[in-house]
């Protein structure tokens, strides 16, 4: 935390925040009990698809196992905590990201304007860095990604996630091939 302060107080932003890989909601409430917690649901296919083109070396079941558990505990954290919870379509964020922005800015209580409009042409320090996402982050949302899994995943794999991911794909929307 104290290095998100000082990163927060370095660009003189009145509020912080960060990502967490982790599906440990529970210890993070306890820990930050004033915080909102915003979870990106993508697509587990995409997600398949995406991890296999950037080489990682993970089984297919073991991504499809990941993210049904993620999501399940997600799901869970956000029945118990909906005030505090806003659980997001990567596909809707994308796609029309207005109404999204609008959303989780009132569960933050802040304003939303232009410049959140135009945030990849900010001066924050991601758009700097290393990061994987850097370059997409410095650029309007795009749909590019969505559904890529129709043609980059092999038929095995996509029935591997189908059937590891079924019951949650379903409760987010996402229909079988």
């Amino acid at each position: 935390m104290a290095v998100v302060e000082r990163k927060r107080e370095k660009e003189g932003a009145a509020l912080t925040g960060f990502k967490v890989q982790t599906s440990r909601f529970g210890f993070f409430r306890r820990l930050f009990p004033d915080s909102a917690f915003l979870g990106i649901v993508r697509d587990p296919r995409d997600v398949v698809a995406s991890q296999q083109g950037r080489g990682f070396k993970r089984s297919v079941d073991r991504i499809a196992g990941h993210w049904r558990d993620y999501y399940e505990r997600l799901s869970r954290f956000a029945r118990f905590h909906p005030g505090r919870t806003l659980v997001v379509r990567y596909e809707d964020l994308v796609a029309d990201p207005e109404p999204q922005y609008r959303r989780l800015f009132g569960l933050l209580g802040l304003e939303y304007g232009d410049q959140v409009r135009r945030y990849w042409e900010s001066k924050a320090s991601v758009h700097n860095t290393r990061h994987n996402n850097a370059r997409a982050v410095g650029r309007e949302p795009f749909t590019s990604s969505v559904s890529r899994w129709r043609e980059d995943l092999q038929p095995a794999d996509l029935a591997t996630v189908e059937r590891i991911c079924r019951r949650a794909m379903a409760r987010f929307g996402y229909p079988p091939a």
